[in-house]
Parts: C-alpha cells; sequence; structure tokens
C-alpha cells in the first residue's frame, strides 16, 4: 500500500518535472539582465514553444557572462547567420546535430583541427578552402573516410609527415591529384619509396 503511494507520488512529480520542461519559463521568472537582453521576445514569449524559452534564457545568460570581445565576436556571427538562406540554415542545423551525436573524443578531435586552421595565414586557409571545394563530391567522402579511418597516432604521424616536408615537397603534394596524393601518402605508411622529381 504504502509503495503504491510512494510510486504514485514518484510517477506525478515526473509528471509535473515534464509539463515543467514543456512549458520552459514565464517571462516574470527571468531576471531584469535575462529580460533586458531578450526584449525583442517580450511580446510572443509566453506563445513561443518551451524548448526555444528555455534556450534563449540560457544564451541570455551565456551573453552576461560574456567579455565585450566576444560579444562583438558573437554579434559577428549573427549577423553572419541572419544573411544565410533558410536551405543554408537547415544544413547548418543538420551538420551541428551530426556533430554532436558524434563521441566527446571525435568532437574534440574535430574542434583541435578547427582551431589549428584557423592559426593558419588567411592565404593557406582560402587555399585549402579552394581545393576542397574542387574536389569531387566522390573525392570528399573519400577524404573524410580515410580520415575517421585512421587512428589518433595515424592522424599524428600524418600530421608530423607534412610539418617535416620540404615547401616542394608539400607544393608537390598539393599539385597531385586526389589519387596520386592517395598513393603517395599509402607509399609513405609502407615506408616506401616517394616519387621525386620537380
Amino acid at each position: 500500500m504504502k509503495m503504491n503511494r510512494y510510486f504514485s507520488a514518484m510517477v506525478l512529480l515526473a509528471a509535473l518535472a515534464n509539463m515543467q520542461l514543456a512549458v520552459g519559463e514565464s517571462w516574470q521568472d527571468l531576471d531584469p539582465d535575462q529580460q533586458r537582453i531578450l526584449r525583442s521576445f517580450a511580446g510572443r514569449w509566453e506563445s513561443m514553444p518551451g524548448d526555444r524559452q528555455e534556450s534563449l534564457a540560457r544564451g541570455a545568460q551565456r551573453w552576461q557572462g560574456m567579455s565585450d570581445q566576444e560579444r562583438e565576436q558573437a554579434r559577428h556571427r549573427f549577423g553572419r547567420w541572419k544573411q544565410l538562406s533558410p536551405a543554408d540554415k537547415t544544413m547548418i542545423r543538420q551538420r551541428y546535430g551530426d556533430f554532436r551525436k558524434l563521441p566527446p573524443e571525435e568532437q574534440e578531435s574535430i574542434r583541435q583541427q578547427f582551431r589549428g586552421f584557423l592559426d593558419m595565414p588567411p592565404e593557406r586557409q582560402r587555399e585549402l578552402r579552394e581545393r576542397w571545394q574542387q574536389m569531387s563530391p566522390q573525392d570528399r567522402q573519400e577524404a573524410k573516410d580515410r580520415w575517421r579511418g585512421m587512428t589518433p597516432r595515424e592522424r599524428d604521424n600524418t600530421r608530423e609527415r607534412w610539418r617535416n616536408m620540404s615547401p616542394d615537397e608539400r607544393d608537390r603534394m598539393r599539385r597531385m591529384s586526389p589519387s596520386e596524393r592517395r598513393r603517395a601518402i599509402d607509399r609513405s605508411r609502407r615506408g616506401g619509396p616517394r616519387k621525386r622529381g620537380g
């Protein structure tokens, strides 16, 4: 009997908690700083889905903790976001959802690679973007699959080989077609002879 009441009470509490999550936050529950930041949503706040309200409230909290430089960067990113087409926004949301499903180690690896990309000179970033865009969809997928199939050690070795190449060797590698580059990388992994020439 006591167990049934206890179980019923737990079910009721769980239902209330879920209802609260679905409802979101009322405008009055936001602190004055959050209300100030979110004032453009005030008129339609109560009609917004609960998850959207919570997302905006969390964003306002993050905003409060940002430095002036971080806020300026966020404004810039938001300005770029507003200029995107609906199709581009959908694609980005999908990719972000896919990223969030990856194991934490792989997410961190991607973050580190992106930081490395941002540390490159702008000319090098532009060159890499252009090279990527010139690849066929099949070559892009093969490159992604090859990278994902590597162990962290193989990835580190690949980066190290690249850093140890002379500028001429790097230029030769850049001029190769994707299939030629794959063969050269496979030869270097096996320790076979590298194609020389210039």
